[in-house]
């Protein structure tokens, strides 16, 4: 699996270990050594191969046991928890005369998760005894596996172990419980089982988590499908306790006992700790639609894309918050992005939770797969996939996405309607996402009867594919230069027309221009370029500053295009639909007449194909800085004329 900071890789070198955190490019980013640390269990993972070198940390592309929850190898059963607190939570009611835990307390019994996160991490923060830095710690992090926020949690206590100079081991077992379920949310199944494994050995005899760990090893490996069952137990026949849990289920299947995982994913999300939830937070489908309108989300929380999922999910649940709750349910689905997982997880949305409109997918595979579902159940859903086309893949399907035709269309207006640009060249390299928005820009300038001049292609790899493009380029004399690939691809030729007489000739990129990094690195060269951006977090715009500070205060970052669309797909869904009428076809009509939407992405239009077209914004570079000129198809800045752009350009360069 390749996805958030996921994985805690653990390394035997004499009697000393490392735990490092990684993240989806592999890189090592933090790393500690603790010392001893569960030794049979980390001895185990060195002598059969579950994710353990002698020498280094393992990749996450290595080899190791595959996880047991792979489709058609586990039946699922119905099982619900006697109690509406998670397995994970432990600890006493204790505030030890700490305001903020007390706080924090009151922020969970309302259901506020997110305040009470912040009150916990200002205990951790700000107290100077270590017990209840801790005990905060310790609630904090469980309070974020609540939010599903399983990749955090590992983050969070490398932080900390690093912060205070402590090894691991010193933590209380209360803490490795903790990190086994965070495991188990990252779909990591082996480092669940040892940090379960590691939380019993480590726990007093008798006490509840000695207790609660193994019920959950008894829990997961009841689930493992007869595929893997003996691989996997061979795996772990060297660590005794997880040994004898297989052994016992071993002589159950062979009295005739079948593989059943009682899955945990409801003790995963926000809406199980809501006041008067259900013991578990799923509701049945007569519950679901008892006075609430269920808003189903379908996204990658696991898996390679879970990063990209995330963040659309972020951007949803921030929407979600200005609904009333006793109104709106949001239930949230995994699609792992996997076309079969997303299609089954729809259905499950549709007939399970009574879903009646449907956010996601995220990808264009688990979209067509979803679409074809779709087609017989007819909920209606909105993919955020970029593909053109998607939308006519059904009536149910809506698409709500950045396409190289909106690009083109809103780049090409601006040219000829504002600059009066009407000749322009094109250059790109020979990738399907330029040639894509290159033919796009073609037709788009075309149509409001421009002219491209020149259209060339180059391979990226050629040192000598600039001077040729230039002498090309000279001879054409363009009004403007449209680079589609990214300014990183992009910069030789920047930098080679900079140095060219078409120095003056403005340039004109793609969304991907919205690069925050690349951008200060080249602002000088970029000097009057134009490009165009769904969303501009920098915007004045009222609704996008408000956007952007509620998503800073919540997330800690600023937010990026995917959680604006989250936001703006479920804004849009709940202005649009009438929850006291939760008939499909009546929701699909309100969706398909829907008025035009400002957002934080922009105008919002559904077209009669479903397509929830936008109009962007246009950005340049002006003095150094990034100016939103248009917005909306409205002009929100005063645009430079040639004259005054040679001027910053000419003070830029002394």
């Amino acid at each position: 699996m390749n996805h958030g900071p996921s994985s805690i890789a653990s390394r035997i070198s004499s009697n000393k270990s490392t735990v490092s955190v990684s993240r989806n490019d592999g890189k090592r980013v933090q790393s500690f050594l603790i010392g001893e640390i569960f030794p049979i269990i980390l001895i185990t993972f060195a002598v059969v191969g579950c994710g353990v070198s002698s020498r280094e940390p393992l990749a996450r592309t290595e080899s190791r046991p595959s996880p047991p929850d792979r489709r058609g190898d586990i039946v699922e059963a119905d099982v619900r928890a006697p109690v509406p607190l998670p397995p994970w939570q432990v600890w006493s009611e204790d505030t030890f005369d700490d305001p903020n835990i007390a706080q924090a307390q009151l922020d969970e019994a309302r259901g506020d998760l997110e305040s009470a996160v912040r009150a916990y991490e200002r205990t951790v923060s700000s107290a100077t005894v270590r017990l209840v830095r801790e005990e905060a710690l310790l609630r904090e992090l469980g309070t974020l596996l609540k939010l599903g926020r399983s990749a955090e949690v590992l983050s969070r206590m490398t932080d900390y172990v690093n912060r205070e100079g402590i090894r691991l081991e010193e933590l209380g077992p209360q803490f490795a419980l903790v990190v086994a379920f965070a495991y188990e949310h990252e779909r990591d199944f082996d480092q669940t089982l040892a940090w379960l494994a590691a939380a019993h050995r480590k726990a007093r005899p008798g006490g509840i988590v000695r207790e609660r760990a193994e019920g959950e090893l008894v829990r997961l490996i009841a689930g493992i499908g007869d595929q893997m069952f003996l691989q996997i137990a061979q795996t772990w026949s060297r660590e005794p306790l997880v040994n004898s849990i297989f052994e016992r289920e071993r002589a159950r299947r062979q009295a005739g006992g079948k593989a059943e995982l009682r899955k945990a994913d409801h003790w995963f999300q926000p809406s199980t700790y809501l006041p008067g939830a259900t013991t578990t937070g799923i509701t049945s489908p007569a519950t679901s639609t008892s006075g609430t309108f269920v808003v189903g989300v379908l996204l990658p929380l696991s898996g390679q894309f879970a990063q990209f999922g995330e963040r659309v999910k972020q951007g949803i649940e921030l929407a979600a918050r200005s609904a009333p709750p006793e109104t709106y349910q949001f239930v949230y689905r995994d699609t792992q992005g996997d076309p079969q997982m997303a299609a089954s997880e729809y259905e499950a949305l549709v007939n399970q939770f009574q879903a009646r409109v449907i956010l996601g997918p995220l990808l264009v595979r688990t979209t067509e797969a979803v679409a074809g579902r779709a087609y017989d159940l007819k909920v209606p859903f909105i993919s955020f996939t970029k593909r053109q086309g998607v939308a006519e893949l059904g009536p149910a399907v809506f698409r709500l996405g950045v396409t190289a035709e909106n690009q083109a269309e809103e780049l090409t207006t601006f040219l000829i309607d504002e600059l009066g640009k009407r000749a322009v060249a094109t250059i790109f390299p020979a990738t399907a996402a330029s040639e894509e928005l290159a033919m796009s820009f073609r037709k788009a300038i075309e149509v409001r009867k421009g002219q491209v001049v020149l259209e060339r292609g180059y391979d990226l790899s050629d040192p000598n594919a600039s001077a040729s493009l230039i002498t090309e380029l000279e001879r054409v004399k363009p009004e403007v230069i449209f680079l589609p690939d990214s300014l990183e691809n992009s910069l030789p030729i920047i930098e080679a027309l900079k140095q060219s007489s078409l120095a003056d000739i403005p340039l004109v990129g793609s969304a991907s221009w919205d690069d925050p990094v690349a951008l200060r690195g080249m602002v000088k060269l970029l000097e009057g370029s134009i490009f165009v951006t769904p969303f501009f977090a920098q915007s004045v715009k009222p609704i996008v500053a408000e956007f952007s500070s509620q998503f800073l205060e919540n997330y800690g970052r600023a937010p990026e295009l995917l959680s604006a669309q989250g936001y703006d797909a479920a804004s849009w869904v709940l202005a649009n639909v009438d929850p006291s009428n939760p008939d499909v076809e009546a929701v699909l009509k309100s969706l398909e007449s829907a008025d035009s939407r400002i957002g934080v992405t922009g105008k919002l239009v559904v077209n009669p194909a479903g397509d929830i077209k936008r109009r962007m914004s246009i950005i340049q570079v002006r003095g150094g800085e990034l100016v939103e000129v248009m917005s909306a198809g409205v002009e929100t800045g005063y645009i430079l004329d040639e004259a005054e752009q040679k001027k910053d350009r000419s003070e830029l360069s002394q």
